[in-house]
């Protein structure tokens, strides 16, 4: 439709209106084709974040660096990357971006001991948490820590 279309809007002694002309046939058959195949509203919708899906998303994740979980949807994935944009530390953003769980703070804590902490997030006087060596350089490496979240070595 589209290269049939481009191809009428040539000057009249242009060779590509000569229907046996082999150019002709080829233009029709890429560029026309693609154009066919393209849809504007997608294309224009993509570069955006909220409105980004499937592979478009994927490229928004793999740009900031957060990977899609194993069948996770649209929208679940969008969440999770909108933490990342803000690059806030906040318990929120632990908690879905990397999902960590977060435990008391508690000073001396030895995983070894087996020692009960407690996982509620709503308590202001740090955290302590385990991650790989990764996810541990990414944090550090993105905001100032400081104490805020102690990492727990496994054994």
């Amino acid at each position: 439709m589209y290269g049939e279309a481009i191809i009428d809007r040539l000057h009249e002694n242009c060779a590509l209106r000569d229907e046996s002309n082999p150019m002709r046939s080829v233009f029709i058959n890429t560029v026309g084709a693609i154009l066919d195949d393209f849809d504007l509203y997608d294309s224009m919708e993509a570069p955006y974040l909220q409105n980004a899906s499937g592979v478009y998303l994927d490229l928004h994740g793999k740009d900031l660096g957060v990977r899609r979980k194993y069948q996770e949807s649209d929208d679940d994935y969008r969440k999770r990357l909108f933490y990342e944009v803000l690059g806030v530390l906040t318990v929120a953003y632990l908690l879905n971006v990397y999902e960590l769980t977060l435990y008391t703070y508690i000073a001396g804590f030895d995983v070894s001991d087996n020692t009960l902490t407690s996982d509620n997030p709503y308590i202001n006087e740090g955290f302590m948490s385990v991650a790989s060596d990764e996810v541990q350089s990414i944090l550090e490496s993105k905001f100032v820590i400081a104490g805020g979240v102690s990492w727990i070595q496994t054994l």
